[in-house]
């Protein structure tokens, strides 16, 4: 049985800071002159080599962040960035999708 996108979520964002990340990354994401640079309308989503060079760019420490959201089998960068989520910093409670 596969995990579900929320699952394998909450699973790569176990701490505070990991939450963080996602937190910072979901708000660079928000920033629309920082998206124009990575992400392409006519393919339908995030260019992941010019993200992953904007992020190296001007935030080093997400680098390897995003490529472990790339690299899990159940998470989608797009999904990631584009969901309307909940992420609590606290690790007891779990990130949850927002209707």
């Amino acid at each position: 049985m596969s995990s579900s996108f929320l699952d394998q979520l909450n699973a790569l964002c176990v701490t505070p800071a990991s939450r963080v990340k996602l937190l910072t990354l979901r708000g660079i994401w928000r920033d629309r002159r920082a998206r124009n640079s990575f992400y392409c309308e006519s393919s339908c989503g995030v260019h992941l080599d010019s993200l992953l060079a904007h992020l190296e760019a001007n935030h080093p420490g997400l680098s390897a962040f995003v490529k472990s959201i790339i690299g899990s089998p159940s998470l989608h960068i797009d999904a990631v960035l584009r969901a309307r989520l909940k992420v609590p910093l606290g690790k007891a409670q779990r990130i949850i999708h927002l209707l």
